[in-house]
């Protein structure tokens, strides 16, 4: 089975526009919410230049498409809830997307304000248990 060659990003008709950086990186946006890390490097792989990258990265934050504070609260909320990860998985993660030690605390404070950590921990160990039903119980045991 073959599987698809990556497409090699089109290179900008003028790299070192912030205008034409500003518009790709609202593109990006538009799919998903990014931390600036993320955009920054985006940005960069497309080709633009940092003078340009930084361009954007302003204009974004001056207009409040990039919103650091409500990635870190949405993103742990929905590890903590939807995948049960726990807090210090959470905060790794948060770590990896680029944001600020004051950002990820607060996220945390904030999503573990709403969700409760044991719960989701219990429908994560409740849902190995039933995945693993055909194992005997002392073997689901020690997966868990």
């Amino acid at each position: 089975m073959r599987g698809k060659r990556p497409r090699p990003p089109r290179v900008p008709e003028d790299p070192s526009s912030p205008k034409l950086a500003y518009g790709k990186a609202l593109t990006r946006l538009a799919r998903r919410e990014m931390s600036p890390a993320e955009v920054r490097k985006g940005l960069q792989r497309d080709g633009f230049e940092e003078a340009a990258v930084q361009g954007a990265l302003s204009r974004l934050q001056e207009q409040r498409y990039r919103d650091d504070a409500r990635l870190g609260e949405r993103f742990a909320r929905s590890r903590l809830e939807g995948r049960g990860l726990g807090r210090h998985r959470v905060r790794q993660a948060l770590v990896q997307k680029g944001l600020s030690r004051g950002i990820i605390e607060s996220s945390l404070r904030t999503a573990l304000g709403e969700v409760s950590e044991a719960d989701a921990i219990d429908r994560l160990a409740r849902r190995y248990w039933r995945q693993k039903a055909g194992q005997p119980p002392e073997r689901r045991l020690k997966g868990l």
